[in-house]
């Protein structure tokens, strides 16, 4: 299962996060994130990370690929 985000920013960052985690760590299949300017950027830099209420839980993710182009 491959999954494509368009528009990773708050609920798409969120919804990313969480689907991007389950598919890595069940290996079945990539994510793929489309994001423009500084979200792209920091994304590629220092992945995605998610921090949940109350702070116990914090969930660090990479995309497979991170663009800012559809072709």
């Amino acid at each position: 299962m491959n999954i494509c985000f368009f528009g990773v920013g708050g609920v798409g960052g969120y919804y990313g996060t969480l689907l991007t985690k389950y598919v890595n760590e069940t290996d079945s299949g990539d994510a793929y994130f489309i994001a423009r300017g500084r979200h792209k950027d920091a994304i590629l830099e220092n992945g995605l990370l998610l921090k949940k209420e109350g702070g116990e839980e914090e969930i660090l993710i990479r995309p497979y690929f991170c663009t800012d182009t559809v072709n």
